[in-house]
């Protein structure tokens, strides 16, 4: 098939405020938990959100009990006239008893926890694009809990999610407020930074991030993909190796490496740490689909559209892969129309 260059510009150009949207397809959407790499609740369910507050035991620790007396001891029958019995000794004063303690106060939760049912509840409503359903959710239980950060960053994933980046920002300022140490807060907000525009505000978040998770690579591949945004190609691409050398199968950052790359028109290189993301993650539609945006550049046709097939394969919504398909549609048409022509 003949690949005009009209085509190959229809899926690699982009306006510079959209070339980062790739960025938001991936750590916005998936909520940045791989990146955030917490662990989950340990509240399952509403019962073990109670024995968690009371340490497993509900009913507290009851009083101590007096011990029982000991029982009188029989005496032997004498055989002899018994000798007079000494005077009788004062009874010893009986030691008052203890008075029971009170019981000890019940541990807290842990702070920015959410029960994992509310979490499955917000993720399966947001798949089905059910966004103010599972906006009210978040609200509600944030009327109850409303310094929990964790609830305003999943509230703020959420109208991201739902492409409104301004009530998004909003929460993730809420966020890093009712939390100045929780980086994943920082690490959204950083990225809904990104994505309106003010990657140098971002750069400020990430840092945060770096300071606090200084052996992670959360914060580094936060900082290359703001830098990327900027531009500063060298820069970035030393957050996202930095990042790899603190765990090398971190595989957002080969993807944000590879869309670097591919920004930066070294197309070998990019389809090299894509293939690096995608070794690590075979799930990794956005890495497919970015594949296949590249293997068209470079005259790949084939290997193009078993990427954006298998992208649409994990996700039916990934938009690179859907424009891919289109554009690769459209070119058949148009080969088959000249084709016919001559």
């Amino acid at each position: 098939m003949r690949v005009t260059a009209s085509l190959v510009a229809l899926c690699l150009a982009a306006p510079a405020a959209a070339q980062d949207l790739v960025q938001f397809e991936t750590t916005l959407a998936t909520g940045l938990i791989e990146i955030a790499d917490r662990p989950e609740p340990r509240a399952t369910s509403a019962f073990d959100v109670v024995d968690a507050i009371n340490g497993g035991d509900l009913t507290g620790s009851p009083a101590a009990l007096p011990a029982p007396a000991p029982p009188p001891v029989r005496q032997a029958t004498p055989t002899m006239p018994a000798s007079p019995p000494p005077p009788a000794q004062p009874a010893t004063p009986a030691v008052p008893a203890t008075p029971a303690q009170p019981a000890t106060a019940a541990p807290q939760p842990a702070k920015n926890k959410v029960a994992k049912e509310l979490s499955d509840k917000v993720q399966e409503l947001a798949g089905r694009r059910e966004f103010d359903k599972a906006i009210a959710l978040l609200t509600q239980a944030l009327g109850t809990d409303g310094g929990n950060a964790e609830l305003y960053r999943l509230r703020a994933l959420t109208q991201c999610r739902a492409m409104r980046l301004k009530p998004c920002l909003e929460d993730a300022d809420k966020a890093v407020q009712a939390d100045a140490e929780y980086v994943p807060a920082y690490l959204l907000r950083a990225a809904v930074r990104v994505d309106s525009g003010q990657p140098k505000d971002a750069i400020a978040d990430c840092e945060t991030a770096i300071r606090i998770w200084s052996t992670r690579p959360a914060g580094y591949d936060c900082r290359g993909v703001a830098y990327r945004a900027l531009h500063d190609f060298p820069r970035a691409l030393a957050d996202f190796d930095m990042a790899l050398s603190k765990d090398p199968k971190f595989a957002l950052s080969h993807f944000n490496k590879g869309v670097m790359y591919a920004l930066d028109k070294k197309l070998d290189e990019a389809i090299a740490s894509f293939s690096a993301a995608i070794a690590i993650n075979g799930n990794y539609d956005a890495a497919l689909a970015q594949r296949g945006k590249v293997e068209i550049a470079k005259g790949d046709i084939a290997a193009a559209r078993g990427d954006f097939a298998k992208a649409l394969a994990l996700n039916p919504h990934n938009g690179t892969a859907i424009v891919g398909v289109q554009a690769l549609q459209v070119a058949k048409a148009l080969d088959t129309l000249a084709t016919q022509k001559n």
